[in-house]
């Protein structure tokens, strides 16, 4: 959950190819109505989007090699339009350019609702508008640059797909890595029966429970320090439970 920092839930898999069955498994049990779901490549299936929209959900949702020709087609699309700087075709744009410690990042949103070409359209329920984002990133003086595809249910708003997207990187890169560098979740050998799953679910309710707490003046490894040494803060942390 975006606004509130939160991670509502997990389910273990035992490998890549389960994240499918856990995603069918965990959603039906989130109130999704008027929520914007996320999620990376993998959950990029007709049955997974159907289910959001049945839930009165939508969603954007990212492309990659996993779909057929999916992502190629719509990567090919705006690699053409941009050649003909879209000329006939509805679109919108929006840039956002950030910078810190050196490094300038812009990223540029183009949106489309032009979605009847696509010959499979019919069996992606709810689809409505396809994305292309480009970071490009220069750090002293060199020049870096990633292009992402997505499909989405949600209408020809580039600057609201844009804070989603950039959202969604957030969740992603924050909460990995508060999970390595704060709580050293790679670094842990724990491998016996239920132990991974239920030290996980600790280390992501404590991590929720510290990035809930607006007021903090320390990062997430200090203010787990903190919580074991001053009972306290710790109970300044439970009452966000």
């Amino acid at each position: 959950m975006v606004h509130r920092r939160v991670i509502l839930g997990q389910i273990k898999t035992e490998s890549k190819s389960n994240e499918m069955k856990a995603m069918q498994e965990i959603l039906p049990a989130l109130s999704l109505k008027g929520t914007v779901v996320t999620i990376d490549a993998a959950g990029c299936q007709k049955k997974i989007v159907e289910q959001i929209l049945n839930q009165g959900g939508h969603d954007v949702l990212s492309l990659k090699g996993n779909q057929g020709t999916l992502h190629k087609e719509v990567h090919l699309y705006f690699v053409s339009a941009q050649k003909d700087n879209f000329k006939g075709i509805p679109h919108a744009t929006h840039t956002t350019v950030d910078g810190d410690h050196g490094r300038i990042e812009t990223r540029q949103t183009i949106v489309t609702d032009d979605v009847e070409w696509f010959e499979d359209k019919a069996r992606w329920k709810g689809l409505k508008t396809f994305a292309m984002v480009t970071a490009t990133r220069e750090i002293r003086g060199k020049i870096s640059r990633e292009t992402r595809s997505f499909i989405s249910s949600l209408p020809m708003d580039a600057r609201k797909i844009a804070e989603i997207v950039r959202a969604d990187w957030g969740i992603e890169n924050g909460l990995h890595w508060s999970l390595d560098i704060a709580f050293r979740e790679d670094e842990s050998r724990v491998r016996k029966g239920h132990g991974p799953a239920n030290l996980g679910l600790l280390r992501r309710i404590a991590a929720s429970l510290i990035k809930q707490d607006t007021a903090r003046e320390a990062g997430v490894s200090a203010c787990r320090k903190k919580a074991s040494w001053n009972e306290d803060y710790l109970l300044q942390l439970l009452r966000f439970l």
